[in-house]
């Protein structure tokens, strides 16, 4: 007899229903994890067309690879996933089913979460902001499960060749960039009204607009026209097809990127400019959170907008749908400041870079969906299972972390208490409470609870710099001259540390 194969090594056989060759997202995700994934020698993907396929790769592209996949079934799967719009309840004849759908509008329609109970084994969502939409809907939280997006850092890099046209249409001009369809949930009227009240027609900026043929179109029409004038602010539009590789080349050729979106599923775009060393703007909620950092890009403030009534489409929902709603002044303040401060964008473009590149990559995605696949097979070895107290830990940080984001301060402070009795100390869930008390303008207890975190992890700037302002507000400034000291012997060149420091008069 043979060796026996590891839980790991055992052949998994996977249908991946879904767009491959198409030009939009959904069709580039799957072609990007499933290049990735059948790199995995005990994986045999097949492809399962949805609709008409609108290109096909040459032999020098990375996806020629999947041309090779067999177009029929595996009778006897393992896995099926589904990852195609409108999305398909149906039970698949073979395997475990697995449903990839994106939601962008906070509460679920009413027939999804009846089908997800009655024939879905795992859903998979991008971010976790979508979990937590999906969990706040009824659906399970152990059945939801996050599988992100990523870039590829060959191909989305700061040295990809610029655009010539961009550089052509736009002259010697300061450029921002907006890619993605000019719609109200992508935010695009809030950025050019932001822009053409903020800039003036003899200024040297220019806003690029990349718009997409996939969507409705709106406000195309109009931006077309704006884009023909001469006595505004410049702009530059287009709705031409970039082909994938030349993508790199659109953001290289711009300087700042800006998504201010009222909702977004994971933000692709956003996670590209990055990794082409731009810096970004985007909205202070929501997805793009798990990966955009306070030093890598600009956070325009936000509010909660409910709808009026439970249905969106003609689909009823369970709870009123919601999104967030961009601070166009706030929005018009931050691109005046990066166009006036150049080389800090600069700097935060570098951060960007280097923060996604090296972590939110499809690589890094394919690792988690190879796990996920393992895991509700039931092979995933004994190791990787002694780590799972630590992975459910972070599930329920990341979790109560996500309605915090949210606006939901009160199920935030319900689940970050839960994680303070269920694991005992933890400076994530003090500042987790703390912040949503100070949302709620319980600014002493906020400051109780920002100490408390501050007890735990000392030499954490955030936890003070967010203190600081608690305690401002109930002029009670002087609780946090010896943590401010005591941070500043391991943090003595922070810029935001010593701004407080000199306000106290420490320094």
């Amino acid at each position: 007899m043979g060796a026996q194969q590891s839980p790991a090594e055992k052949t998994i056989k996977i249908n991946w229903e879904g767009s491959l060759f198409v030009h939009h997202s959904l069709g580039m995700v799957n072609r990007e994890l499933m290049t990735e994934l059948i790199k995995f020698p005990h994986l045999t993907l097949r492809h399962i067309p949805y609709e008409p396929e609108q290109f096909t790769p040459g032999k020098d592209s990375k996806y020629w690879s999947l041309t090779a996949l067999r177009r029929e079934p595996h009778h006897d799967a393992d896995i099926h996933i589904r990852h195609r719009w409108p999305p398909d309840f149906s039970r698949p004849p073979s395997g475990k089913f697995i449903l990839m759908q994106p939601w962008e509008y906070g509460s679920l329609p009413v027939s999804w979460c009846e089908a997800i109970a009655e024939t879905v084994d795992e859903v998979w969502v991008y971010s976790r902001f979508l979990k937590i939409c999906y969990e706040r809907s009824g659906i399970p939280a152990d059945k939801v499960k996050i599988v992100p997006n990523g870039i590829d850092p060959l191909c989305f890099n700061p040295n990809a060749p610029p655009a010539p046209w961009v550089r052509q249409a736009s002259g010697n001009r300061y450029r921002f960039l907006f890619n993605g369809g000019v719609t109200t949930r992508k935010g695009a009227d809030v950025l050019i009204n932001a822009y053409l009240s903020e800039f003036r027609s003899d200024e040297p900026v220019c806003l690029v607009i990349k718009d997409s043929d996939m969507y409705v179109k709106g406000i195309s029409a109009k931006v077309r026209e704006l884009a023909s004038r001469d006595d505004i602010a410049r702009m530059v539009y287009t709705s031409d097809s970039i082909p994938h590789e030349q993508l790199p080349g659109l953001y290289t050729s711009c300087n700042c990127y800006v998504h201010p979106y009222r909702a977004e599923g994971y933000g692709l775009p956003i996670a590209e400019a990055m990794a082409c060393g731009l810096p970004v703007i985007v909205t202070g909620g929501g997805a793009c959170l798990d990966f955009v950092e306070p030093g890598c890009g600009y956070f325009v403030k936000c509010s909660l907008e409910t709808m009026k009534s439970k249905q969106v489409s003609n689909l009823a929902t369970v709870d009123y749908p919601f999104w967030l709603m961009p601070d166009t002044g706030h929005l018009r303040s931050i691109m005046r400041y990066i166009f006036e401060n150049k080389e800090e964008a600069r700097q935060r473009g570098r951060n960007a870079a280097e923060t996604v590149r090296s972590v939110h990559t499809w690589e890094n995605a394919a690792v988690v969906a190879e796990r996920r696949f393992r895991a509700l097979l039931g092979r995933l070895s004994a190791e990787e299972n002694e780590k799972t107290p630590a992975l459910e830990r972070r599930a329920r940080i990341d979790r109560a972390v996500s309605l915090l984001q949210a606006g939901a301060y009160d199920d935030a402070i319900d689940a970050f208490q839960k994680i303070l009795l269920r694991y005992d100390k933890s400076s994530l869930a003090y500042e987790g409470l703390a912040i949503a008390a100070f949302y709620k303008k319980n600014y002493e207890e906020a400051c109780s609870l920002f100490a408390a975190a501050n007890r735990l992890s000392h030499d954490n700037v955030n936890i003070i710099v967010n203190w600081y302002e608690a305690a401002k507000t109930i002029h009670a400034a002087d609780q946090l001259i010896e943590p401010v000291q005591r941070a500043l012997q391991l943090h003595r060149d922070n810029d935001e540390l010593r701004a407080i420091a000199v306000e106290m008069g420490i320094l």
